[in-house]
C-alpha cells in the first residue's frame, strides 16, 4: 500500500493552504486522506480523466514502442498514486528519440490526434511537442519530449519497465532528478502538488542522497536540487541527511507564504528563477530567448 498521507506535514500549520487547494491541484488529495469534503467532485473527475488517460496510453503503447518512456504524473499513477483520484493530471508526457520522433509522430496522426502550436517553439520548450484527442468528453493531450531538460541533451537516462507494456519508466534515481528539474529548475515551485509528489516519491524509494545530489551537478541542476532537499526538510516531515544547503538568498524566499502564492509577476519570483539555476549566464540566455518569443508572438497576433 502505498503512503500518501499528508496530515503530518509542516505546511499544514499554514491554514492559508485550505484557500489554495484548488490553485494547487490538491482538492482531490486532500479529499481523499478526509481533510477536505469539498473536493470529492475534483476526486472524482481526477479518476475519470486519470481513467481514460490510461487506457488510451495502454492502447496505443504497443505501437508506439519498448524505447518510450512514460514521465512525470502518468508514471506516478504507476509507481505511486495507488489511488488515482488524488492526483491531478493535464496530459501524458513522454520521452522519445529524436531518432523516433517522425514515427512517434504518424502514430499519432494515425490515431487521430492532432498537434498543437506546432511553430510557436523557442528554447524553454523546443524539444517538446503537444498532440490532443477529445475520447469520452475528456480532451486527452499528450506531450512528446526528445529530452527531459531544455539546457542539456547528451545525458543517458536508465530506465526500467513499466507496466504498460512495453513502454519503460525512468529509473527511481533519474525520475526523481527530474520530478525535482520541473518543479524547481524549471517553474520555481509554482504548484504545491509536485512538491507532493517528489515527497511521497523519496518515502517509498530508497534513495542515495550523495549519488544523487553527484547527479544534479552532472546535470547542472544541483541548486534546485539543495533547495528542494531544504523544501522538503522544512515544510514537510522529512529529516533527509544532507551536509549541503542551498544559497541563504534561496532559504530567505522559500517560505511556507511563497510555496502557498508563488506571485509569477512578483520579484521574489523572478530572482528565485535565477537563484535555482547552477549558471548566471544560462539564466540570462533564458531569459532573453523568453523576451524575444513574447515579442515574436506579439507580432504573430
Amino acid at each position: 500500500m502505498y503512503n500518501t498521507s499528508v496530515e503530518e506535514l509542516k505546511i499544514l500549520e499554514n491554514r492559508h493552504i485550505y484557500s489554495c487547494l484548488n490553485e494547487h491541484m490538491l482538492e482531490g488529495l486532500f479529499f481523499a486522506e478526509g481533510l477536505y469534503e469539498k473536493g470529492e467532485r475534483a476526486w472524482k473527475q481526477q479518476w475519470f480523466r486519470n481513467k481514460v488517460y490510461q487506457d488510451t496510453l495502454a492502447e496505443i503503447a504497443p505501437l508506439l514502442g519498448e524505447n518510450v518512456v512514460i514521465l512525470k504524473g502518468m508514471a506516478l499513477l504507476e509507481s505511486l498514486y495507488e489511488d488515482s483520484g488524488k492526483r491531478f493530471m493535464s496530459d501524458i508526457d513522454l520521452l522519445v528519440s529524436i531518432d523516433d520522433l517522425d514515427r512517434i509522430r504518424e502514430i499519432l496522426k494515425d490515431n487521430e490526434f492532432e498537434e498543437l502550436n506546432e511553430n510557436k517553439k523557442w528554447l524553454g520548450d523546443n524539444f517538446k511537442s503537444e498532440w490532443t484527442k477529445t475520447i469520452y468528453g475528456v480532451e486527452v493531450n499528450i506531450e512528446l519530449h526528445t529530452r527531459l531538460f531544455y539546457h542539456v541533451s547528451d545525458l543517458k537516462w536508465s530506465t526500467i519497465p513499466s507496466k504498460i507494456v512495453p513502454l519503460r519508466l525512468l529509473c527511481v534515481e533519474d525520475m526523481f532528478l527530474h520530478l525535482i528539474g520541473h518543479c524547481a529548475f524549471q517553474h520555481n515551485f509554482l504548484k504545491l502538488y509536485w512538491l507532493f509528489d517528489i515527497y511521497f516519491f523519496q518515502k517509498e524509494n530508497q534513495i542515495d542522497w550523495v549519488k544523487l545530489i553527484e547527479k544534479a551537478e552532472k546535470m547542472k541542476i544541483k541548486s534546485s536540487t539543495l533547495a528542494t532537499i531544504w523544501t522538503l526538510n522544512k515544510f514537510f516531515a522529512t529529516n533527509i541527511d544532507s551536509d549541503y544547503e542551498p544559497s541563504e538568498k534561496i532559504m530567505k524566499i522559500i517560505t511556507s507564504d511563497y510555496l502557498i502564492n508563488p506571485n509569477q509577476g512578483g520579484r521574489d519570483y523572478y530572482k528565485l528563477k535565477h537563484y535555482l539555476k547552477d549558471s548566471f549566464f544560462e539564466s540570462l540566455r533564458y531569459d532573453l530567448f523568453w523576451f524575444l518569443q513574447r515579442i515574436r508572438n506579439q507580432f504573430v497576433r
